[in-house]
C-alpha cells in the first residue's frame, strides 16, 4: 500500500528539494561515492557521474518533482513523484526506485510504472 503521508527519509527528502531548486552539486551529496543512477536508458556510476546527469536532465528538462507518496519493500524505497517540467505530456507519474544506506543513496532506477 502506498504511504501517503510524505515522512520520507532525510536524504530522500534532501534529494527533492535540491532537485526542485534545480542544485546538482548538493544533489549529487545525496548520494554514496560509488551509487548508481538508471534513467532513460542511461547508467550513472559515481558522485560526478549522477552530478553530470544531473546537471544535463536539469537543463533538457527543468523538471520539479511533487512527492506523492511511498513504500519501503525491505531496503528499497519506491517514491511516486508527479514530474512538471519542459517535456510533452507534464506532468507524468515517475517511480523513483531508491536503496539507501547509511544515510546516502546507494542505487536510483527511475521507471514510468
Amino acid at each position: 500500500m502506498i504511504n501517503n503521508t510524505i515522512e520520507l527519509p532525510a536524504v530522500v527528502n534532501d534529494l527533492i528539494t535540491n532537485q526542485n531548486n534545480h542544485d546538482a552539486g548538493l544533489l549529487a551529496l545525496c548520494f554514496d561515492e560509488a551509487a548508481e543512477v538508471f534513467d532513460e536508458g542511461g547508467h550513472y556510476i559515481g558522485r560526478q557521474a549522477i552530478k553530470s546527469w544531473n546537471e544535463d536532465v536539469t537543463r533538457k528538462y527543468k523538471m520539479q518533482l511533487v512527492p506523492l507518496g511511498f513504500k519501503q519493500l525491505d531496503s528499497e524505497i519506491i517514491l511516486m513523484v508527479k514530474v512538471y517540467g519542459n517535456f510533452h505530456g507534464s506532468p507524468i507519474q515517475f517511480y523513483y526506485h531508491l536503496v539507501v544506506e547509511n544515510d546516502l543513496i546507494t542505487h536510483l532506477s527511475i521507471k514510468s510504472s
